[in-house]
């Protein structure tokens, strides 16, 4: 179906309510470069991204036609075990999830549903506490991809108490981030000047292949998945991700490839060979994480 054929939707303004379990920000990023920023925030804060769906495409193939829109789901098996240690019914809190939105006016907001909001429901100081990390963890995320690009806080409201924990998640007010949230420092520092500018890992840095399955064009062999090795050399200059340029996004979005190199014995562990062999290959930047 052409753009032409397709039912444009109209939006309406955000409900207030929704101030009361979700956090926003709106941004002078692209769609493309947010979702690229956030991607490599959430990996940088040691969380694993789990898929990233397009609503846009989704919805033209359906028959309508909305702006650019993205949905990241992200998460951690570390962070799923404390869940069903403390109360199997929340497993419905997780993933997390952010929303990335092209308004109408132009502008890109990003949405969370509330993590302390969430867990605190379910009446379990271990969930209460979870979820008060992960309210912090999502806004040092935020931060830490919009940066300087930050126009004002969707909702400048409400904090949430965790039970019996006497603390309160950041807010996002408009009030200096930096005394919102003490975390603000630390996620600042792991900014680049500009995306991509920066490899994130050196030659030698240990590192692990991510263990995950995209849905269509992806270019990291299955067999590679999940072992670990170490980067020979950073693939200069940042390129863009091919596996995004597939279906069309991300044309401006540059980062780095690394040729990475995995012992024979890490993928073959009857490997009879001499253990000084391994396999090499190039691999993008938010295919990897560092051990």
């Amino acid at each position: 179906m052409s753009a032409e054929q397709a039912t444009k939707v109209s939006y309406a303004d955000p409900g207030e309510a929704a101030a009361a379990f979700q956090r926003s920000r709106t941004c002078t990023l692209s769609v493309a470069d947010l979702v690229s920023q956030l991607r490599k925030a959430i990996e940088a804060s040691g969380l694993w991204v789990l898929q990233e769906i397009d609503p846009q495409s989704l919805l033209h193939r359906g028959g309508y036609a909305i702006g650019a829109a993205r949905q990241i789901l992200f998460f951690h098996p570390r962070l799923m075990a404390r869940v069903l240690a403390a109360d199997p019914a929340a497993l419905l809190e997780a993933p997390l999830k952010f929303a990335i939105l092209e308004l109408p006016g132009g502008a890109v907001t990003v949405r969370w549903i509330d993590p302390a909001a969430a867990f605190a429901r379910y009446d379990r100081q271990a969930l209460a506490d979870l979820g008060q990390e992960l309210a912090e963890t999502c806004t040092e995320i935020v931060m830490a991809a919009i940066g300087p690009n930050t126009t004002a806080a969707v909702n400048p409201s409400a904090t949430h108490p965790s039970p019996g924990a006497g603390r309160q998640t950041a807010r996002m007010g408009s009030q200096p981030l930096k005394d919102e949230c003490p975390g603000a420092t630390t996620a600042m520092a792991r900014l680049v000047s500009a995306l991509g500018e920066e490899p994130i890992f050196r030659p030698g840095d240990h590192i692990r292949v991510l263990t995950r399955s995209p849905v269509g064009h992806y270019r990291v062999p299955t067999s590679l998945r999940g072992r670990t090795g170490w980067v020979e050399a950073v693939i200069e200059p940042p390129a863009i991700d091919n596996e995004q340029e597939a279906y069309g996004r991300n044309a401006g979005s540059k980062l780095h490839y690394y040729r990475i190199a995995i012992p024979m014995a890490e993928i073959w562990p009857n490997y009879v060979g001499s253990p000084r062999d391994g396999l090499r290959i190039e691999v993008f930047e938010t295919w990897l994480e560092k051990i």
